[in-house]
């Protein structure tokens, strides 16, 4: 059997009428170019062209698994740069750079409500009246 190779405009109509996922052409190049999640390719000269089998493959492997209420999945989880997978952050809770951003923002309120206080104590004290 051969296969059978498709120019990114129709990859992305099959990968749309099959699968559902939507890409258009600018995306996949874009894709191709800064290494993102993409199906593999071929290059013939200056074209680009994708093999129906490869754009199987990848869509099976992009979409999750099937769920029947959004309660099945009590443990979502994420991909990290190195490989390994870790439990998103529960509702409510703060990752790691956003507990940092936010002790920063209070630093800085604090000091200004600090630099307030002395502004006012001072402003309080300099009056320009004279007491007895």
């Amino acid at each position: 059997m051969l296969a059978r190779f498709l120019p990114p405009p129709e990859a992305c109509k099959f990968l749309f009428d099959e699968y559902g996922i939507r890409r258009t052409k600018a995306t996949l190049a874009k894709q191709r170019v800064i290494g993102g999640n993409t199906p593999p390719h071929r290059k013939v000269n200056r074209n680009i062209y994708y093999s129906i089998v490869d754009l199987r493959e990848w869509a099976e492997a992009a979409l999750s698994t099937r769920y029947r209420t959004t309660s099945d999945n009590l443990s979502p989880l994420v991909s990290t740069k190195h490989g390994e997978r870790q439990p998103l952050p529960q509702a409510g809770s703060r990752g790691a750079r956003g507990s940092l951003n936010s002790t920063r923002a209070q630093q800085r309120r604090g000091r200004n409500r600090q630099k307030g206080a002395e502004d006012a104590s001072a402003d309080s004290n300099s009056t320009g009246c004279v007491s007895e």
